[in-house]
């Protein structure tokens, strides 16, 4: 009279599914499921740190403002949820990090990032540890200063600049290109110079990018920083062209004016000049000039030429 009806079994893949949704819930977000396995710990721990030190918000009452960021670690792409502000338990934990794991990590901020987490860091400078992620840092940026160059090509003059003190990183300028522009005639650097050039040359080349980086430089640095530097400023430019005569006197004008009157005994001061097209002698209208210098070494594709001042 009654059948057996054989009672349905429990789809087990689904019930773990569902636990595994319950148990997801309670987590916070920005973590997801818990993998165990050792690359998976170091992958997550990684993630986990980005998180912490990507963060834009250093005044605890913007804590609630939320900024996403989409970052590629070893091969993952992930939203990484930023909330928290820099503090140095986050620098902590970047420290733990094996260095290759480390450069993972900075390689992946922006260079407002680096600047906070340098800035954090500074204070700890004698920590050999911390000296070598400065260093890593430092290369970080250097890369992309050298990358922007290379990827704006060699149709026209382009030139950004670094200011280094103490080896810490304190001011970027991003490529500026030569050519007349608004404000450039009013601009006191690009006539600038060390009175080793003729006059002829300062007035052919006012409009160089090496002026404009000059311009937009100078607001930017923080002079009392430059009164406490303890061991060495470097200004570093990355140039299509190398510098022509006219701003090679820029060059040691700003540093001569502008920077060598306010250091300490004992600072050292030094340029660096990167370029990417090779020295040569031509003329400007009538006027005879030479970019870059005679005998510079090769690296990395582009020509370096040094100068030191004290």
């Amino acid at each position: 009279m009654y059948e057996q009806v054989e009672k349905p079994k429990e789809n087990k893949n689904r019930a773990v599914a569902n636990s595994g949704t319950q148990k997801k819930n309670k987590v916070k977000q920005g973590f997801g499921f818990v993998d165990n396995r050792p690359d998976s710990v170091v992958q997550r721990y990684q993630r986990e740190v980005i998180e912490d030190i990507s963060s834009k918000q250093n005044n605890p009452a913007n804590k609630k403002q939320v900024s996403t960021q989409r970052i590629s670690s070893g091969g993952v792409n992930s939203h990484i949820t930023q909330r928290k502000p820099y503090n140095l338990k986050h620098i902590s934990r970047l420290l733990e990090l094996p260095l290759e794991k480390r450069s993972l990590v900075l390689e992946h901020q922006s260079s407002q990032h680096l600047k906070r987490i340098t800035e954090l860091l500074i204070d700890r400078a004698s920590d050999p540890n911390v000296q070598e992620t400065i260093r890593v840092i430092n290369d970080i940026v250097n890369q992309s200063q050298l990358g922007e160059i290379t990827k704006l090509g060699k149709s026209a003059n382009w030139a950004n600049a670094m200011l280094y003190i103490d080896g810490k990183l304190c001011n970027t300028i991003k490529a500026q290109k030569s050519g007349l522009s608004p404000g450039r005639k009013k601009n006191k650097y690009g006539r600038a110079t060390d009175g080793g050039v003729k006059k002829s040359e300062i007035e052919i080349s006012v409009n160089d990018s090496e002026a404009t980086v000059f311009n937009m430089l100078k607001p930017k640095i923080d002079f009392n920083k430059i009164k406490e530097a303890k061991h060495s400023i470097e200004l570093v430019f990355v140039s299509t062209n190398g510098a022509c005569d006219g701003c090679k006197s820029r060059i040691n004008a700003f540093v001569r004016n502008e920077i060598i009157p306010l250091i300490s005994k004992g600072v050292k001061v030094s340029s660096k000049y990167k370029y990417l097209k090779d020295e040569k002698s031509t003329e400007r209208g009538s006027v005879k000039t030479q970019y870059g210098w005679s005998g510079d070494e090769k690296e990395g594709g582009f020509s370096v030429h040094n100068s030191t001042y004290n």
